[in-house]
């Protein structure tokens, strides 16, 4: 899935098992408040996640 944070920055994110993340590759695990927020999402929708390094980000579904 492709995703574009606030700023416009577009970023592909793959979920993953926890074994497997590795968040500089793009693979996040399912457990991660960012995967969570976007399990349901479809294209076009916009989440909001609340994360440890940020009080809280949005993010758009770009492509499923």
């Amino acid at each position: 899935m492709s995703i574009r944070n606030q700023r416009g920055d577009e970023r592909r994110l793959s979920i993953v098992g926890i074994d497997e993340a590795d968040t500089t590759q793009g693979y996040v695990s399912w457990i991660s408040p960012v995967a969570r927020a976007l399990l349901r999402a479809r294209e076009g929708d916009t989440v909001s996640v609340a994360t440890p390094a940020a009080s809280e980000s949005t993010y758009q579904t770009v492509k499923s």
